[in-house]
């Protein structure tokens, strides 16, 4: 008996251990905790996300007697073309990786391809995990891509391309300048894989300009739209539509995909296959 209660008294410190082991071995991000872009893929997310508060009222979940009807997100929200595929909450499903890559090539095919887009660019030294790394010098397509820290815009060439193939879409809605928080940057996804930002294909856009106004993503993107492409939807919901519409992003994560993404849209191209 008292080996036995003196188990048990070691029982709440054993707990305790293993509580701390756990955590210890959870994939940590290697940039500061303020650092947006923490991404899932896009089979995890969902709508309306767990990680925000659902807001409906009687009208949006009516009951049948106390089962509440369950929330179905419209078919509107991105409004595909009939015939393309679709998540459960109405965006198109991107086109297939190989698609994408023979959209998007790397290497001296996408130097020569950027260069003869205009887009003004340098060949930096080599990047851990990047192909075909670039720094962008000046605007791309006429948007201009800036960030509060400064400095030039640093992703792998195919990134730069794609976001030029999408400028006269965002110059169409009057878009000038685009203000990010992360391009390339080394690190863990929340899943504990590598986020397609450690490739230099991935970029979080915090903010818009249009005619000299800033549209701002935490404030201006309107959270849980039947319709997102309707004319008279935010700027930010019709930027999000048109681009799951036109399918080149792989990961395209919006306030309507989870918490962590409530003041960024994260626009990311899948890696090229193999």
């Amino acid at each position: 008996m008292p080996v036995l209660r003196r188990l048990l008294e070691l029982l709440p410190a054993a707990a305790l251990l293993l509580g701390c082991a756990h955590e210890a071995g959870e994939p940590q991000s290697p940039t500061p905790s303020w650092h947006a872009g923490w991404v899932l893929p896009v089979s995890e997310y969902e709508f309306p996300p767990k990680t925000l508060p659902r807001r409906t009222s009687p009208a949006t979940r009516p009951t049948r007697g106390n089962v509440p009807t369950p929330v179905v997100p419209s078919p509107l929200r991105f409004a595909a073309a009939p015939g393309v595929p679709t998540y459960a909450d109405g965006r198109p499903r991107p086109l297939a990786p190989e698609l994408i890559a023979a959209e998007f090539p790397g290497g001296d095919d996408c130097l020569n391809e950027l260069h003869q887009a205009g887009v003004s660019f340098q060949v930096v030294a080599e990047k851990r995990g990047v192909s075909t790394p670039i720094a962008i010098e000046g605007p791309i397509g006429g948007v201009r891509y800036w960030t509060v820290a400064g400095g030039p815009m640093v992703s792998d060439c195919r990134l730069a391309l794609a976001l030029a193939k999408v400028a006269p879409e965002l110059r169409a809605m009057g878009i000038t300048a685009m203000r990010f928080s992360g391009a390339y940057s080394y690190r863990m996804a929340r899943v504990g894989r590598l986020s397609l930002h450690a490739y230099g294909l991935a970029i979080d856009v915090h903010e818009v300009i249009v005619d000299g106004t800033s549209y701002v993503v935490a404030r201006d993107f309107s959270r849980g739209l039947p319709n997102g492409c309707a004319t008279g939807a935010p700027l930010l919901n019709r930027l999000a539509c048109r681009l799951a519409q036109l399918r080149l992003f792989q990961e395209l994560l919006t306030p309507d995909s989870n918490a962590d993404h409530h003041d960024h849209l994260h626009i990311a191209i899948a890696r090229a296959p193999g």
